[in-house]
C-alpha cells in the first residue's frame, strides 16, 4: 500500500474510519487501543518496539483515559495491564501540548509507583512532534520509547496480513493514518497565503486542526 502526499487528499476520505472515529487525539488513542487488542500483529510489532518478549504481552485488560491510583486527577490516554504484572502507559500527541513541561516525568514516577518499577512509558506521536529534553523523564533503567505514527504506517506497508478480519482492519487503518498525517502536516507557505485569501482547501485544514485540538468547541465558520 502506497502512501500518497497528494493534496487533494484533503478532500478525499479513503477509510470509513475517518467518519467513524474522527480526528482528535481521545477517539484516537480509542482506535489504538482497540486495534492493540483486536490484531496478534499489532502486537508483535510494539512489543518489537518496547524490548519485550511477544510471550510477555499477555493483555489482562487494555483501558483509555486511566486514572493513576496514587493521582486521579492524572490520567494516560492508554494504560494496559500485561499478565506478569507489567504496565504499559502509552501518552497520545498529535496537536496538543503538553500538560505542563513535566507531565511525562509525572507518568513516568506514577506508573512506577503503581507497577512497583515493572513497566514502560510510551510517546505516541508524529515524528514531527518536538519534546524538548527537560520534559523528557531521566530514567537510565527504563527509558521512555517513542513510535511515531509514520513507524506504523511504514510497518502496515511492509507487512503481510493472511486474508480475513486483520487484514481488512489493518487495511483500513492505514487509510486512516494515511489521512490523518496529511493533517497533522504544518501549513506550508502556500497554504498561508491559502488561507488569509479563505481559499476552501487551506480553511478545511485549520478547521481540521481545532476540531482535533479541542473537539468540544463549535466549529469555525466560513
Amino acid at each position: 500500500m502506497g502512501i500518497s502526499n497528494k493534496p487533494d487528499q484533503l478532500d478525499k476520505k479513503p477509510s470509513d474510519l475517518i467518519n467513524i472515529w474522527g480526528r482528535n487525539e481521545t477517539r484516537l488513542s480509542a482506535l489504538i487501543a482497540q486495534t492493540i487488542l483486536l490484531s496478534p500483529n499489532f502486537r508483535r510489532f510494539i512489543a518489537g518496539k518496547l524490548n519485550i518478549e511477544n510471550k510477555s504481552f499477555k493483555i489482562t485488560s487494555i483501558n483509555t483515559e486511566h486514572s493513576f491510583e496514587n493521582k486521579k486527577e492524572e490520567k494516560i490516554d492508554i494504560l494496559i495491564k500485561c499478565s506478569d504484572g507489567l504496565l504499559i502507559g502509552i501518552e497520545n500527541k498529535i496537536w496538543a501540548s503538553l500538560q505542563g513541561d513535566d507531565q511525562l516525568i509525572r507518568y513516568d514516577k506514577l506508573l512506577n509507583e503503581e507497577s512497583k518499577g515493572h513497566y514502560r512509558l510510551v510517546l505516541l506521536a508524529p515524528s514531527s512532534y518536538k519534546l524538548p529534553y527537560s520534559s523528557e523523564p531521566k530514567n537510565p533503567k527504563n527509558p521512555m520509547k517513542r513510535i511515531d505514527y509514520r513507524q506504523i504506517c511504514n510497518w502496515i506497508a511492509s507487512e503481510s496480513f493472511e486474508s480475513g478480519f486483520e487484514k481488512d482492519y489493518i487495511e483500513q487503518l492505514h487509510l486512516y493514518l494515511n489521512d490523518l498525517r496529511l493533517e497533522i502536516k504544518p501549513f506550508t507557505r502556500q497554504e498561508i497565503s491559502d488561507l488569509k485569501e479563505g481559499k476552501p482547501a487551506a480553511v478545511k485544514k485549520l478547521r481540521w486542526i481545532v476540531d482535533s485540538i479541542n473537539p468540544d468547541k463549535e466549529k469555525l465558520n466560513h
